[in-house]
């Protein structure tokens, strides 16, 4: 400042204020390639895409087997430690990737088509599912302490340690999949959605998710699924656009019944969901207060 005055340069002050990226971004003509993202490779997403299409049924948790090897009392709990994920998730004070929740998610569901879950273990395979997946996805995952001390500190570091070689020996350290995140987001990077839209869809895939009905679906068909009720619900005047049919490459037939299963549950819970630990962290203004979208539905 002592600088400026002696020398009597002239600055505008709100412009000074700016980071300088976005006074660069402000002197930018060209708004396509403001918008543009290197790293989303548009020049290869399509066959990414097609990639990812092909082997995304291979970790995809079977349904049936889930159902055939657990009792009552895990569908019962089920949704309690899928939120309970998300309050973790939601509580780590570094923000946490997506893809890691539903990782976890993921992770646990295989886990427990294959092995029956006991009472005591369950929560515990939960936390431990997290650990795993955020240990594959963040580049900085949180250490073993935070995780027992976001537990309550109720499990020991053995504890834990133990689990999280039981999960990974019984997936054959197997953990590579492709979560809904990852194709919802493919959809919203190509097809012209409102912000609204997105934080909608996200808080709808996570609420779907504590749905055990809707595990069994693969994760193209999951994110297509709730982008399509995200729209439904925001009243986008062409729900089912050419645009958005394109880049999914899906027809209706191949999502209904994943759709009207997540409808149903919604439609369900809707006044429910209210009193949940899911609800007030889509009720912010970090997530566009999206959970109230909800209360438009009909």
């Amino acid at each position: 400042r002592r600088y400026i005055q002696k020398e009597n340069i002239n600055i505008n002050k709100k412009s000074h204020c700016l980071p300088l990226y976005r006074q660069i971004s402000k002197k930018s003509t060209d708004k396509k390639e403001q918008r543009e993202d290197p790293q989303q490779l548009k020049e290869y997403s399509a066959c990414i895409y097609e990639y990812l299409r092909e082997i995304e049924e291979k970790n995809t948790p079977d349904y049936i087997l889930l159902l055939s090897i657990q009792n009552e009392y895990y569908q019962t709990m089920r949704s309690i430690i899928i939120e309970r994920l998300i309050t973790l998730h939601n509580c780590y004070q570094k923000r946490l990737h997506q893809e890691s929740l539903h990782l976890a998610i993921n992770i646990f569901d295989r886990y427990a088509s294959l092995v029956k879950i006991s009472v005591q273990k369950i929560d515990l395979i939960g936390i431990t599912s997290l650990f795993i997946a955020c240990k594959f996805e963040e580049p900085r995952p949180p250490l073993i302490s935070n995780f027992l001390l976001l537990s309550g500190n109720k499990y020991t570091k053995s504890e834990l340690l133990k689990t999280e070689y039981n999960i990974l020996s019984t997936l054959n350290f197997d953990i590579l999949t492709v979560t809904p995140v990852t194709f919802l987001n493919y959809y919203l990077n190509h097809c012209s959605m409102d912000i609204k839209i997105t934080w909608l869809s996200q808080y709808l895939l996570d609420t779907c998710s504590l749905d055990i009905e809707f595990c069994g679906f693969k994760s193209s068909i999951k994110a297509v699924s709730v982008l399509y009720l995200a729209r439904y619900i925001g009243k986008v005047n062409e729900v089912w656009d050419n645009e958005l049919r394109f880049h999914s490459g899906l027809k209706r037939n191949d999502f209904k019944k994943c759709l009207r299963i997540a409808l149903k549950f919604i439609e369900k819970n809707k006044e429910k969901l209210k009193e949940r630990p899911i609800y007030a962290k889509y009720n912010t203004s970090t997530y566009g207060y999206s959970a109230m979208g909800l209360n438009r539905m009909k």
